[in-house]
């Protein structure tokens, strides 16, 4: 495919760059910051009496930092998934790439190298930051809070629409977005719009310190849907208005979250005299996330995701319902090492009426991150590139 020539023709050509004595010799450099990074990551997943080894969100990515002036700051950021085996179980919801649910429902393709983000912007002394582009949207500053599982997560907090990655929505991965972000004090903000020439998407955060490693965030996102989801899916609305709210709190040894979701959507195969159609419906969600660290090697978490249907009809069973719990740990073989095992206590009612199934995973993640700095960017740059398996900045994800 394109994109394969495309990135790893550039990838030799930055990697030259960084260790180019010519580029750190120069009074002026091209560029302040080059950040290279990425995670190669797989595991063994057993479900269903069967084991299977799955990826789990490999990728690569780089970003530019470049500053024009002590007030004047631009930075850009690209980042590919790498498919490195095609699961016939995908459990992690945010390593999906697929924007649209057209795409997701009848797609067959499994793309070797497909894009995750990739944004463009500035930031200019107290004003604040604008980026442009595919990027994490204001939305996913608070539902982001909960979605830090190794592999489960992320499906009652209304991020990412079925086998999507919130892309044409703007609640995960947002696309075609502009994003303004700033802080007053204990104040963040966040304002996006969708600028997608068909229909504008808008959404926003505001999340406010209370106390020393505590924080209470609330987001909305609106969104219109397209006429081509209208016309596939039963029961879809034409405007869908989601809204969170969530607490955190975090410190050396513990990071623990909560998020309440109210009018999340989602979608589910139904079967209509003898034909499987696509039922559209809303839903209340509960995401919950604690992480207890020993050491600076050792650490367990868990947590769970519940959503309850707020729809009253025949197409789905009375009792249909998300609801799992989610037990796991890590363990820092090395500072670029990981490894985890995660299992999911799966109590839910599918759209059939069926209990869904336990799922029990065992895997490693090794970090490819290679950071070079021509000067110091300061905090922004750090909170834009330090994205990788090992890392997680609360700031800009």
């Amino acid at each position: 495919m394109k994109l394969k020539p495309i990135l790893f023709g550039v990838l030799p050509i930055l990697t030259t760059l960084l260790t180019s004595p010519d580029v750190h010799s120069q009074k002026n450099s091209i560029i302040d910051s080059i950040s290279l990074y990425g995670s190669v990551c797989t595991q063994v997943a057993v479900y269903k009496s069967e084991a299977e080894i799955q990826n789990n969100g490999s990728k690569i990515g780089f970003g530019i930092y470049k500053t024009v002036n002590s007030d004047l700051h631009f930075f850009a950021d690209v980042e590919m998934a790498v498919n490195l085996v095609d699961n016939n179980y995908t459990f992690n919801s945010s390593i999906n790439t697929t924007e649209s649910l057209p795409d997701a429902v009848f797609s067959d393709i499994d793309n070797a190298v497909s894009t995750r983000l990739g944004y463009i912007g500035f930031s200019y002394k107290n004003w604040g930051t604008i980026s442009i582009g595919k990027q994490w949207g204001a939305y996913y500053d608070v539902s982001g809070w909960t979605d830090m599982f190794d592999v489960f997560g992320g499906q009652a907090s209304g991020t990412y629409l079925t086998g999507t990655d919130g892309g044409e929505l703007g609640t995960g991965r947002a696309a075609k977005s502009v994003i303004y972000r700033n802080k007053f004090g204990p104040v963040k903000i966040g304002l996006q719009a969708q600028l997608n020439g068909i229909k504008t998407n808008y959404g926003g955060s505001l999340i406010y310190n209370i106390a020393k490693h505590l924080e209470l965030g609330i987001a909305v996102n609106n969104a219109r849907i397209t006429r081509e989801v209208m016309d596939l899916v039963i029961h879809a609305e034409k405007n869908e208005v989601t809204g969170i709210v969530g607490i955190k709190f975090s410190n050396e040894k513990i990071y623990t979250a909560f998020n309440f979701n109210h009018n999340g959507g989602n979608v589910v195969p139904i079967k209509v005299n003898d034909s499987i159609l696509l039922y559209g419906y809303n839903y209340n969600g509960y995401e919950w996330f604690f992480k207890y660290c020993l050491n600076n090697k050792l650490s367990f978490h868990g947590g769970l995701n519940v959503q309850t249907s707020l729809e009253n009809d025949n197409y789905i069973p009375k009792d249909f319902h998300l609801e799992y719990y989610v037990i796991g740990g890590d363990y820092q073989i090395t500072p670029t090492i990981l490894s985890y095992f995660e299992m999911k206590i799966d109590r839910s009612i599918n759209a059939i009426g069926h209990h869904n199934f336990d799922v029990y995973t065992i895997g490693l993640k090794i970090d490819l991150g290679l950071h070079k700095k021509f000067s110091d960017p300061g905090p922004l740059f750090n909170c834009l590139f330090k994205t990788n398996s090992l890392y997680f900045c609360t700031d800009i994800h």
